[in-house]
């Protein structure tokens, strides 16, 4: 090899020609021998190499077999898949465009999903990727659970560029018939009924009244005559802000029916199982006599136990005004009063409802009103202690919130009539004139004191009236103050309520 190399670096013949003409017959066949071999062992390497594939795919197959993501329960996908939801889904909001609307409608993120699924699907992963997407596929589409919380607003059907109200009401259908069987939490709004689908769309909600549980419903009263039975509803609210009557409405047995809410006419709410409610709110505007004395009927039908909300909004009644008695042995009342009439206006209603309560087994009591101007204390003391005599509130009221403009004195007053009251959330007033009610008059008046400290009263105590050991039951006492008071009167009374070996929380 050596010596034809050394030929091959110069241009002279081999000056033995036949030894090397000879190497192309004598070699040749040795050559095939080897490309023969090679060709066999190729073969054998691409077997080899089809063999290793097949165990290596059924190992891997076998490890995922204890992959943690395939012990995922269903249960536990849908709730992470439910995650996923915008925010849009799960609340109607004023600020709603269309295309969230046709995002909640077509449950988008889910859809979306499911593409995603289906491609890694059509993808060169491996067998054991395509059935876990195949899974996760199957769960985002077949699980009726994700497609039963439903946010529907038919006002913003007409305003959905390049789809029409028809369009929209097949999407709400199929998302009613995704959601298959199982109990439905929703969101309705119908409130203007612009939209051509919106009176179909509430009729096909309505076929599934059976499968209610949480409904939310800005709609006409009136539009709801053909409920059926609820076996299911739990919470309902309603919003409907037009004048009219819904007490000929009447809806089918609710047997677990607890919370109640309305906003609007308080003379419009439809007849309902009130001796089984343990919640119920009612947001009324009223601007007539008859409107107030609707709303403190309510009290009425409040059974025991029962806890009641009831907001008076955007008052505007002329005095005088007389209310019916409203009795019961409802736990719960809190009362918010808002809009501008003036300050006597808001405190004459608040002595006309006072003259109409009677509640004997009260227990938690809230007044809010939310303050405007100037003007003397909303407080009507007269009024109050008669409703607290008359309810025997001294035995029964453990908590009382007041957030309304009241001085000092009136509080001390309110609350030697209280001994009983276990819990005192107050506030001073922010606002034009300030209402200070947290001063050290309050301060040491709420100081516990020994038998030796009771025949001693400096300047300002000579101020409240003569009250002894101001409700000695409290344990939890919380307010917002403009600190207008001294610090070590605060501590002082802080001090007075202290009980030694107390493990909670409260100070007291």
């Amino acid at each position: 090899m050596a010596q034809v190399l050394e030929y091959l670096r110069c241009n002279t013949w081999p000056p033995d020609e036949s030894s090397y003409s000879n190497v192309f017959e004598e070699q040749s066949p040795q050559i095939v021998l080897y490309d023969n071999e090679i060709n066999r062992l190729a073969e054998r390497l691409d077997k080899l190499r089809t063999e290793r594939h097949q165990v290596a795919s059924y190992v891997d197959a076998c490890r995922a077999l204890f992959a943690p993501v395939r012990r995922l329960p269903n249960e536990l996908l849908e709730a992470i898949f439910d995650m996923c939801a915008p925010p849009s889904s799960h609340r109607l909001s004023d600020n709603d465009t269309g295309s969230e609307e046709l995002a909640r409608l077509s449950k988008r993120h889910l859809l979306q999903l499911s593409k995603v699924c289906s491609t890694l699907l059509s993808s060169p992963f491996s067998d054991t990727s395509r059935k876990i997407c195949s899974r996760w596929h199957t769960v985002a589409l077949e699980t009726p659970g994700l497609w039963t919380q439903i946010v529907v607003d038919t006002p913003l059907w007409i305003n959905i560029d390049g789809v029409s109200p028809q369009t929209c009401l097949k999407l709400f259908e199929q998302m009613l018939k995704r959601s298959g069987t199982f109990p439905l939490t929703f969101e309705f709004s119908n409130k203007e009924r612009l939209s051509p689908g919106a009176s179909n769309a509430q009729k096909l909600l309505i076929q599934h009244a059976g499968r209610w549980k949480s409904a939310y419903i800005e709609a006409p009263v009136q539009t709801l005559r053909s409920l059926g039975n609820l076996p299911l509803l739990e919470t309902l609210h309603i919003v409907d802000e037009k004048d009219g009557d819904g007490s000929a409405v009447t809806f089918g047995p609710a047997p677990r029916l607890k919370c109640f809410k309305f906003h609007g006419n308080a003379s419009n709410y439809p007849k309902l199982p009130w001796h089984q409610l343990e919640i119920v709110t009612i947001r009324a505007a009223p601007t007539i006599p008859v409107h107030v004395s609707s709303a403190i009927s309510l009290i009425n039908h409040m059974p025991p136990a029962c806890e009641l909300e009831l907001e008076l909004l955007e008052l505007s009644v002329e005095l005088p005004i007389t209310i019916p008695s409203a009795v019961s042995d409802m736990a719960a009342l809190s009362l918010l009063l808002s809009g501008k009439t003036q300050d006597y206006d808001t405190r004459g209603i608040l002595a006309a409802i006072f003259d109409a309560l009677t509640l004997r087994n009260l227990q938690f009591l809230e007044f809010h009103r939310v303050w405007y101007g100037s003007g003397t204390a909303l407080w009507p003391s007269d009024a109050f202690s008669a409703f607290a005599q008359r309810s025997s509130l001294g035995d029964c009221l453990i908590e009382l919130q007041i957030y309304v403009r009241i001085t000092d004195a009136q509080l001390v007053e309110c609350l030697a009539l209280l001994p009983s009251l276990e819990a005192l959330i107050i506030s001073d007033c922010t606002g034009e004139p300030e209402n200070v009610l947290i001063t050290d008059t309050l301060l040491r008046a709420l100081t516990l004191k020994g038998d030796s400290e009771s025949d001693t009263e400096d300047t300002t105590s000579r101020l409240l009236p003569a009250v002894q050991q101001l409700i000695p039951a409290l344990h939890f006492f919380r307010m917002s103050s403009l600190f207008r008071f001294t610090e070590d009167v605060y501590w002082e009374m802080l001090e007075s309520r202290l009980e030694s070996g107390r493990m909670d929380d409260v100070p007291f």
